[in-house]
């Protein structure tokens, strides 16, 4: 599993930087989802990747009239919450990577030769589709080329 540095995070979610001691010193990604994340959650997302309500309902694996149930300050269960942290680490990675929101976003909605001309958005569903973008950021951040 890959994950990136929780203060790139917090803001993809819309939450404070944590601070203070936690019993997750080795992953405060943990202490966040402790605290639970909540459907304003989702909506910071939404509104820092541009990604579409239902592209968030699939990568969440709900349907978008379940996501519009929550409401803003309601905690989402573990799985959803757990799902939403991995999504929010790659477009963290990806910005961080790219330096540029708009220009990863884009790369985000096309096809990828280095991804078997897979669209990258197209795998976030999965887990391991993921974790697969996360290696291909890598090798982006490193000049690795396919």
């Amino acid at each position: 599993m890959f994950t990136v540095d929780i203060a790139s995070v917090t803001p993809i979610l819309g939450l404070p930087t944590l601070s203070g001691h936690s019993k997750y010193q080795l992953d405060p990604h943990m202490s966040l989802l402790d605290s639970g994340l909540t459907k304003a959650s989702i909506e910071a997302l939404k509104s820092a990747t541009g990604l579409t309500w239902q592209q968030i309902a699939d990568a969440l694996h709900i349907t978008v009239r379940t996501l519009q149930r929550y409401q803003a300050d309601q905690q989402l269960p573990t799985t959803l919450s757990e799902r939403l942290m991995r999504i929010a680490d790659v477009y963290a990675k990806g910005f961080d990577v790219f330096g540029d929101h708009a220009m990863f976003r884009k790369w985000m909605q096309e096809p990828v030769p280095a991804l078997s001309q897979v669209v990258p958005q197209s795998l976030l569903p999965s887990l391991y589709g993921m974790d697969r973008l996360m290696q291909e950021l890598g090798r982006i951040e490193h000049g690795i080329l396919a």
